[in-house]
């Protein structure tokens, strides 16, 4: 309930943008935390998917010392996200704005699925 409680509260997350990003001496793994339907009608190439809802089960999947950097359409889901896991000693960061607040509706890709095991990133059937 507390935790439910301050992410009401707006929490406080690191959040980067594109540029921040390609400064990154290690490549960051994209994960997509929207649902699996948003993910299949578009996401960003070479990302896994980790719907919002499921991270407590799933969060397994992920590599705590590994850099991920979690997005959504607007951001808030990924914010939040960042903010559950970043207090369990993983190491993410939300993308700033979403895929809008980026710009990135173009570069949806469909078709290329990827999933995390042990931390990677492998391609999806």
């Amino acid at each position: 309930k507390s935790d439910f409680t301050l992410l009401l509260r707006e929490p406080v997350v690191d959040e980067m943008d594109l540029t921040e990003i390609r400064s990154l001496i290690e490549e960051p793994t994209y994960v997509d935390i929207r649902t699996e339907e948003e993910y299949a009608s578009g996401h960003l190439a070479f990302s896994a998917n980790i719907p919002l809802a499921l991270l407590s089960i799933k969060k397994r999947l992920l590599a705590p010392e590994k850099p991920y950097i979690l997005y959504c359409d607007t951001g808030r889901r990924s914010c939040a996200a960042a903010y559950l896991l970043g207090k369990q000693g993983y190491n993410v960061m939300a993308l700033s704005g979403g895929i809008a607040g980026a710009g990135l509706e173009h570069r949806l890709v469909k078709g290329e699925n990827y999933i995390l095991r042990k931390g990677e990133l492998v391609a999806g059937q």
